[in-house]
């Protein structure tokens, strides 16, 4: 059975002792609780006010008017013995740069140890051997880098996925000679790097694997994150797409795909996750 009460809008926070039913809230002005199960015979609730935060929208990111994870680090950040491992404040954020994540003038004193992860959390994270102005090929789950104490800025890339640690001020890695894919998915390259793809080992199809999409995004190809060389066509799942130098945005639908771009074709594959262009229609 199903009952439905009206809380006055002098609540917040409804406690629930029961198991057996589901409470839906409505704040906007009085608070609507739908009870459902079977033994929706309730006729009072006990709600709490909090004054500190009813009718006040919730906390954002400083500098953020959206709510969502700041602009600023991508949700990427670096974490080690600096902050505790997180514990001691947050991980340090890096700022969008041309194909790369940027965190400049970090300063590693002697002995620490750091990691790249996404969110703040340890279910995305990147490692490997460290090395002073060189390319660094990542693992995920990799060792610590254990770098040599100075103040470096620190260039990362998860899609190829690589860093480089540069002394402070000298010339920045170059752009990498990588087709990914943009949209309003990146903010068309202003909000995140281009999601990357890479050449397999036949050297035909550039892969991104495991790209979840929304319904109504435009999307497009482009090399070294740059709109020179660019690519577009008609939307299509399971089957070749034809592709044009500067053609048309790509209206998706929504899913998880592995994606093939062959430029030597000039067509792409949007495969349900899970398959190949062999087994297009």
């Amino acid at each position: 059975s199903t009952k439905t009460l009206t809380i006055p809008s002098s609540a917040v926070k409804v406690k629930n002792d029961r198991d057996d039913f589901n409470v839906h809230l409505n704040s906007t002005k009085d608070i609507t609780v739908t009870l459902v199960g079977p033994q929706a015979d309730i006729d009072a609730i006990t709600a709490t006010l909090d004054s500190k935060m009813y009718g006040k929208e919730e906390p954002k990111a400083e500098g953020d008017e959206s709510g969502d994870t700041p602009v600023e680090n991508n949700g990427w950040g670096i974490v080690g013995t600096i902050n505790g491992w997180g514990g001691d404040g947050a991980d340090v954020g890096m700022t969008l740069g041309t194909g790369w994540l940027v965190a400049a003038g970090l300063e590693l004193p002697e002995g620490a140890e750091i990691k790249f992860r996404l969110d703040g959390s340890w279910d995305v994270n990147f490692g490997g051997t460290w090395a002073a102005d060189s390319k660094i090929d990542l693992l995920p789950g990799g060792d610590n880098f254990k770098p040599a104490a100075g103040t470096y800025d620190v260039y990362f890339n998860p899609f190829l996925p690589a860093a480089y640690f540069m002394a402070a001020g000298a010339a920045a890695p170059a752009v990498p000679e990588t087709w990914g894919i943009v949209g309003t998915i990146n903010g068309w390259g202003g909000d995140k790097l281009d999601w990357g793809l890479n050449l397999d080992a036949e050297g035909k199809y550039w892969v991104a694997k495991n790209v979840t999409l929304k319904a109504d995004e435009e999307i497009k190809f482009r090399f070294k994150h740059d709109w020179t060389d660019n690519l577009g066509g008609e939307f299509a799942v399971d089957s070749a797409i034809s592709l044009t130098a500067g053609g048309a945005n790509m209206k998706t639908t929504e899913g998880t795909f592995d994606i093939y771009l062959d430029v030597a074709a000039s067509k792409a594959y949007i495969m349900t996750a899970g398959k190949t262009p062999a087994d297009a229609n």
